[in-house]
């Protein structure tokens, strides 16, 4: 309810992948403290694994397009023996979610991240390798727009849910 509330009103809205121990912590910056919520030091837990799959044409790192990308997850899934993922369109590129029956800690769950994040790499898959292995990313909710380009927003949709065996 409240995601579409403030999409409706422009705001750009994502939602936390993590659940966070407290509301918001205290930080230091420059002597300056300061409260911060969304950080690595305050996640609690984590139900899932994801990666954003950047679609920009003509950047090496990136794909050319959302096609392209998908057909390379699929690519990357069949490979690795991984199971197929849910995935969302995030009105540019691909976000990517292997969701979990459980929640982990955030120590076991930076010790796989970091594992799928080296096996991309290696095996030359164009996941970002700083959305992988952070907790604490915040990533685009389905059912809103991405408004990068504030002229032509782009709705945030789901392409292709988890299929049930992979949970």
């Amino acid at each position: 309810m409240y995601v579409r509330q403030f999409d409706a009103s422009g705001v750009p809205t994502y939602h936390a992948c993590a659940a966070y121990r407290e509301r918001s912590i205290e930080g230091v910056k420059n002597g300056k403290k300061f409260r911060q919520a969304r950080v690595q030091k305050n996640v609690r837990a984590l139900k899932a694994f994801w990666m954003d799959l950047d679609v920009k044409p003509g950047v090496a790192t990136a794909f050319e397009s959302q096609t392209a990308a998908v057909e390379a997850l699929a690519d990357f899934c069949s490979t690795t023996t991984l199971p197929l993922p849910l995935v969302v369109s995030s009105g540019n590129g691909i976000h990517v979610y292997w969701t979990l029956t459980n929640e982990i800690g955030p120590d076991q769950w930076k010790q796989t991240a970091e594992a799928l994040k080296v096996l991309a790499a290696k095996l030359g898959f164009k996941a970002d390798p700083a959305c992988t292995a952070d907790p604490a990313r915040v990533l685009r909710s389905v059912g809103t727009f991405n408004r990068k380009e504030p002229t032509n927003p782009r709705a945030v949709e789901l392409i292709a849910d988890a299929p049930k065996s992979a949970y």
